[in-house]
């Protein structure tokens, strides 16, 4: 009897303890994705091949991405935040931009080059106001 109880209690938490692991992980790739701005995740088990011989890294005739430019409902709806919730830090920006960072980085770049908003502040306590 005693060992019967035991071997059920076993079973129990080895299921319990797996199924909290898979909603752990589940979990995990979530905030990952948010964080990431909703990037297509990764396939598993490959491996990224190093870059050799004429197919290295920029000699596949790419443009370059600097001149990237932005549409202007993000550019509108960066603006309409700043305007709408001044006093903000630039992550809290982000976020209500529903950008991911890198983006919004560069966007904010452009906007400032431009005249459009001014910076306030500096490092950790930087602001932006629409000029």
């Amino acid at each position: 009897m005693a060992n019967q109880l035991e071997s059920s209690i076993h079973s129990i938490l080895a299921r319990a303890a797996s199924d909290l692991a898979a909603a752990v992980r589940a979990a995990i790739a979530v905030e990952l994705e948010r964080a990431i701005g909703g990037a297509a995740p990764v396939a598993r088990g490959r491996r990224a091949r190093a870059a050799v011989g004429p197919r290295a890294a920029g000699a596949r005739g790419k443009r370059p991405r600097s001149d990237r430019s932005y549409s202007d409902a993000d550019i509108a709806r960066v603006l309409d935040v700043i305007r709408d919730k001044p006093g903000l830090l630039p992550s809290q920006y982000r976020s209500e931009a529903r950008m991911n960072e890198r983006a919004f980085a560069r966007l904010i770049g452009k906007l400032k080059d431009e005249g459009r908003i001014k910076v306030i502040g500096k490092a950790r306590k930087t602001s932006y106001v629409v000029a």
